[in-house]
């Protein structure tokens, strides 16, 4: 009988003791989850603000060529006929010149590979267009 009750009190804390290491195990998986979760936000935050920037810089952009297309189309108004001096001529000929460069530029697309590697041609690797 005593050995009974030693071993059923061995047994109550063994099981007192693997409920709490489960409990601690359990908090430990639930705090790594709030750490990936937190890590995982601030990534979207990242991109977010990349994203967001990027949209940013191309309405600026597009705001900045309505002010020098629109100093431009003032000066002609205001200027035609009148002589200028040789820094005004200078001036009025470099953002008509900025913006003819803009407006004409090819748009830029998301797919380049700018920067990218580019292996170079090796006619050994080539297939002839006679052989299979």
């Amino acid at each position: 009988m005593v050995v009974d009750k030693q071993l059923a009190k061995q047994y109550q804390k063994q099981e007192r003791e693997a409920a709490m290491l489960a409990k601690k195990q359990k908090s430990y998986a639930i705090l790594d989850a709030d750490d990936s979760r937190l890590n995982r936000t601030e990534v979207d935050k990242k991109r977010g603000r990349k994203v967001s920037r990027q949209e940013y810089l191309k309405k600026r952009e597009q705001k900045k060529l309505e002010e020098i297309r629109d100093d431009i189309e003032d000066e002609q108004y205001l200027f035609d006929g009148v002589k200028l001096t040789d820094r005004e001529y200078h001036e009025f000929r470099y953002k008509k010149q900025i913006y003819e460069l803009v407006k004409n530029r090819p748009e830029e697309s998301d797919d380049t590979n700018e920067g990218a590697y580019e292996e170079p041609f090796n006619p050994k690797m080539a297939k002839h267009p006679y052989k299979g």
